[in-house]
């Protein structure tokens, strides 16, 4: 019952993305193709004088929230999703040991950070080769998120990037690697691939080259799963990942 219910609720997961995807790309956002580079609605008007003056940037309009109401939405939605898994887990009578959960060291806390800094490094050359090669990047999604005042900053750092990185590593990494692995006879490698690969598909809002990224991530932190049999590890750096990239690329850029 668990791993039928995990993998629905992962399939589920992967359909939102979708539908999500289809909603940002079917609004007037930018689409920029180098990270960083400026929305496209930056536009300039006419001031008094005659001399013309940019506005400053506007987020694309989306008939999906933005900003502080965006932000929630994930927060919520992502809470629910771990709280299922933790009831479903409870229910099922599985050792919070399968999925990862014990005890959280500072040793714990800095493998992870390192890994999440390492990760984040390795995206950021990825994508470096990317724009090189002409492939794009499709950042409209994170412009969308990007918190637009203090107070969204810290909505961001400290309620909704841990909420959704303890929410999908506990989906993708404790549940469909570690309670699978402890309840069926299935290769530990399989399970790591398998997951990777819905963890990337269910990023697909981000474009191609976003969810092949996403789940070449899920690939390292599956394999970290497995190796230091630690959800925290995995959990903290995935926060480090997405912190890190909206403080660059949405913060100390702007």
């Amino acid at each position: 019952l668990f791993a039928a219910v995990a993998i629905l609720v992962a399939l589920a997961l992967v359909v939102l993305s979708r539908a999500t995807a289809g909603v940002v790309t079917g609004d007037d956002g930018p689409r920029s193709s180098e990270r960083g580079a400026a929305p496209a609605e930056a536009i300039s008007e006419p001031a008094v004088g005659g001399e013309s003056t940019a506005t400053e940037p506007a987020r694309p309009a989306s008939p999906i929230p933005t900003g502080g109401a965006l932000l929630a939405n994930v927060a919520l939605t992502h809470g629910l999703l771990g709280v299922v898994v933790l009831v479903l887990a409870w229910y099922a009578e599985l050792p919070w040991a399968a999925l990862g959960l014990g005890p959280v060291s500072a040793s714990t806390v800095g493998l992870g950070l390192a890994l999440g800094v390492g990760l984040y490094g390795a995206s950021e050359a990825g994508a470096a080769v990317a724009d090189r090669l002409g492939v794009e990047y499709d950042e409209r999604l994170r412009e969308l998120l990007a918190p637009g005042s203090p107070g969204e900053w810290a909505l961001m750092l400290l309620v909704v990037l841990p909420i959704v990185a303890g929410a999908e590593e506990l989906l993708f990494r404790g549940a469909l690697i570690g309670a699978l692995a402890f309840g069926f006879d299935l290769p530990i490698a399989l399970l790591v691939v398998g997951s990777s690969i819905l963890f990337g598909a269910g990023h697909s809002a981000q474009g191609g080259l976003g969810v092949a990224a996403t789940a070449a991530m899920g690939l390292v932190l599956g394999a970290a799963f497995v190796v230091t049999g630690s959800l925290a590890v995995v959990v903290v750096a995935h926060y480090a990942v997405n912190a890190l990239e909206f403080a660059v690329e949405e913060g100390i850029s702007d």
